[in-house]
């Protein structure tokens, strides 16, 4: 159902199905066709600088970049301080008016990471914390 969606919408080809080793890349594609079909192209809008970049969370995950940004989340590319050899990391930070409303946007998708990550196309969850009244996922950049 969900590839018929995806169809008919055209974020993925005719002949393309949602599996899980894609379901990622799927999801990514959908907040990237969202962003860019706001009525104002983005070129025309100013850009306020992001309070968020080269902010440092748990005093070790700093963010270095946007990446997307949707109505739920913000996502940003990152360094691991503790581990710089390793790939970067990404930071998605869930917007809500409440916690309680937060954890419960997080939860579902922290257990799909959890169950699915490490396979092909879908980020593994390396860790989950609340700072500052948000809910961050820290996830594999792939």
């Amino acid at each position: 159902m969900l590839t018929e969606v995806l169809k008919d919408a055209g974020i993925i080809d005719p002949d393309e199905r949602v599996r899980n080793k894609n379901l990622w890349e799927s999801a990514m594609r959908v907040a990237q066709q969202s962003v860019q079909s706001e009525s104002v192209p983005k070129s025309q809008l100013p850009v306020p600088p992001n309070p968020m970049l080269d902010r440092k969370l748990r005093m070790r995950y700093r963010i270095t970049e946007d990446l997307v940004s949707t109505e739920l989340s913000d996502t940003y590319l990152a360094e691991d301080e503790h581990l710089p050899d390793r790939p970067l990391p990404a930071v998605k930070r869930l917007k809500s008016q409440s916690i309680d409303e937060t954890t419960k946007l997080c939860e579902p998708e922290a257990r799909v990471l959890r169950k699915f990550g490490k396979r092909d196309r879908i980020p593994e969850l390396l860790t989950r914390f609340q700072e500052d009244r948000s809910f961050y996922l820290i996830v594999e950049f792939t």
